[in-house]
Protein backbone atom coordinates (compact mmCIF):
# COMPACT_ATOMS: atom_id res chain seq x y z
CA UNK A 1 0.00 0.00 0.00
CA UNK A 2 1.30 3.49 -0.94
CA UNK A 3 0.56 6.87 1.16
CA UNK A 4 1.42 10.26 0.24
CA UNK A 5 3.21 8.49 -2.67
CA UNK A 6 5.91 6.42 -0.40
CA UNK A 7 5.65 2.82 0.00
CA UNK A 8 5.01 1.59 3.71
CA UNK A 9 7.17 -0.72 5.43
CA UNK A 10 6.69 -4.14 6.43
CA UNK A 11 6.28 -4.95 10.27
CA UNK A 12 9.52 -6.81 11.08
CA UNK A 13 8.57 -7.43 14.67
CA UNK A 14 5.63 -8.40 16.28
CA UNK A 15 4.28 -9.00 20.20
CA UNK A 16 6.03 -12.41 20.10
CA UNK A 17 9.12 -11.26 19.37
CA UNK A 18 8.25 -8.61 22.54
CA UNK A 19 7.60 -11.63 24.82
CA UNK A 20 11.50 -12.42 23.96
CA UNK A 21 11.90 -9.62 26.44
CA UNK A 22 9.99 -11.26 28.98
CA UNK A 23 13.00 -13.41 31.04
CA UNK A 24 15.12 -10.83 30.38
CA UNK A 25 13.30 -8.18 32.81
CA UNK A 26 12.67 -11.47 34.87
CA UNK A 27 15.99 -12.25 35.20
CA UNK A 28 17.34 -8.46 36.04
CA UNK A 29 14.74 -8.45 38.54
CA UNK A 30 15.73 -11.69 40.28
CA UNK A 31 19.22 -10.73 39.92
CA UNK A 32 18.83 -7.80 41.84
CA UNK A 33 16.60 -9.02 45.08
CA UNK A 34 18.27 -9.37 47.90
CA UNK A 35 20.39 -12.80 48.63
CA UNK A 36 18.27 -15.50 50.16
CA UNK A 37 20.85 -18.37 49.82
CA UNK A 38 21.78 -19.33 53.25
CA UNK A 39 24.88 -21.13 51.80
CA UNK A 40 26.62 -18.49 49.60
CA UNK A 41 28.54 -16.67 52.36
CA UNK A 42 29.86 -20.25 53.69
CA UNK A 43 31.32 -20.87 50.23
CA UNK A 44 32.87 -17.18 50.36
CA UNK A 45 34.42 -18.07 54.10
CA UNK A 46 35.74 -21.56 52.49
CA UNK A 47 37.10 -20.03 49.71
CA UNK A 48 39.22 -17.46 51.99
CA UNK A 49 40.21 -20.37 54.16
CA UNK A 50 41.48 -21.96 50.88
CA UNK A 51 43.61 -18.92 49.20
CA UNK A 52 44.86 -18.29 52.54
CA UNK A 53 45.94 -21.58 52.74
CA UNK A 54 47.09 -21.91 49.24
CA UNK A 55 45.30 -25.69 48.98
CA UNK A 56 41.87 -26.79 48.53
CA UNK A 57 40.24 -27.51 52.03
CA UNK A 58 40.75 -31.29 52.93
CA UNK A 59 39.50 -31.52 56.65
CA UNK A 60 36.23 -29.88 58.15
CA UNK A 61 37.04 -26.36 59.64
CA UNK A 62 33.29 -25.41 59.83
CA UNK A 63 31.84 -27.91 62.52
CA UNK A 64 32.16 -28.41 66.57
CA UNK A 65 31.39 -31.61 66.12
CA UNK A 66 33.38 -32.85 63.25
CA UNK A 67 36.04 -30.82 62.75
CA UNK A 68 39.30 -32.12 61.55
CA UNK A 69 37.76 -35.28 59.86
CA UNK A 70 37.81 -35.71 55.96
CA UNK A 71 36.63 -32.89 53.95
CA UNK A 72 35.29 -33.34 50.33
CA UNK A 73 35.64 -29.99 48.77
CA UNK A 74 33.62 -30.34 45.05
CA UNK A 75 33.19 -26.31 44.80
CA UNK A 76 36.78 -25.17 45.64
CA UNK A 77 37.03 -23.00 42.40
CA UNK A 78 33.82 -21.35 42.69
CA UNK A 79 34.93 -20.77 46.52
CA UNK A 80 37.36 -18.90 45.43
CA UNK A 81 36.12 -17.37 42.75
CA UNK A 82 33.41 -16.01 45.39
CA UNK A 83 36.17 -14.70 47.84
CA UNK A 84 38.10 -13.12 44.91
CA UNK A 85 34.60 -10.90 44.01
CA UNK A 86 33.86 -10.54 47.44
CA UNK A 87 37.05 -9.32 47.95
CA UNK A 88 37.09 -6.49 44.72
CA UNK A 89 33.41 -5.50 44.94
CA UNK A 90 32.33 -6.85 48.77
CA UNK A 91 28.90 -8.32 47.41
CA UNK A 92 28.55 -6.73 44.07
CA UNK A 93 29.62 -8.78 41.83
CA UNK A 94 26.77 -11.56 43.00
CA UNK A 95 24.02 -9.80 40.40
CA UNK A 96 26.60 -9.57 37.40
CA UNK A 97 27.45 -13.12 37.81
CA UNK A 98 23.79 -13.91 38.16
CA UNK A 99 22.97 -12.12 35.21
CA UNK A 100 25.13 -13.90 32.88
CA UNK A 101 25.19 -17.25 33.90
CA UNK A 102 21.76 -17.20 33.78
CA UNK A 103 21.64 -15.17 30.24
CA UNK A 104 23.51 -17.65 28.98
CA UNK A 105 21.09 -20.09 30.28
CA UNK A 106 18.48 -18.73 28.69
CA UNK A 107 20.17 -17.95 25.32
CA UNK A 108 20.62 -21.88 25.44
CA UNK A 109 17.11 -22.25 25.96
CA UNK A 110 16.34 -19.40 22.94
CA UNK A 111 18.22 -21.18 20.39
CA UNK A 112 17.82 -24.54 21.11
CA UNK A 113 13.58 -23.42 20.84
CA UNK A 114 14.30 -21.53 17.81
CA UNK A 115 16.01 -23.95 15.83
CA UNK A 116 13.79 -26.64 16.55
CA UNK A 117 10.85 -24.27 15.31
CA UNK A 118 11.58 -21.16 13.77
CA UNK A 119 8.38 -19.58 15.31
CA UNK A 120 8.86 -16.50 17.10
CA UNK A 121 5.60 -17.24 19.26
CA UNK A 122 6.83 -20.56 20.09
CA UNK A 123 9.82 -19.28 21.21
CA UNK A 124 8.67 -16.78 23.28
CA UNK A 125 6.59 -19.32 25.12
CA UNK A 126 9.31 -21.84 25.69
CA UNK A 127 11.00 -18.84 26.55
CA UNK A 128 8.70 -17.87 29.37
CA UNK A 129 7.99 -21.11 30.53
CA UNK A 130 11.39 -21.79 31.35
CA UNK A 131 11.88 -18.31 33.43
CA UNK A 132 8.97 -19.60 35.61
CA UNK A 133 10.58 -22.67 36.02
CA UNK A 134 14.16 -21.68 36.37
CA UNK A 135 13.86 -18.41 38.42
CA UNK A 136 13.47 -20.10 41.71
CA UNK A 137 16.50 -21.72 41.01
CA UNK A 138 18.93 -18.86 39.94
CA UNK A 139 21.18 -18.76 43.02
CA UNK A 140 24.24 -17.24 43.53
CA UNK A 141 26.10 -20.56 45.27
CA UNK A 142 27.14 -24.02 42.99
CA UNK A 143 24.44 -25.99 42.46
Amino acid sequence: MVESGLPTEKRRYSIFHLLWVVPWIALAIDAWAPIGDNSFLWHIRAGQLQIDAGSVLTTDPFSFTKGGEIWLTQSWLADAFYRWGEIHTGLGFVPWMLLAISGLTFVGIGLIAYLANPNPAATALILILATISLLSFLVPRPV
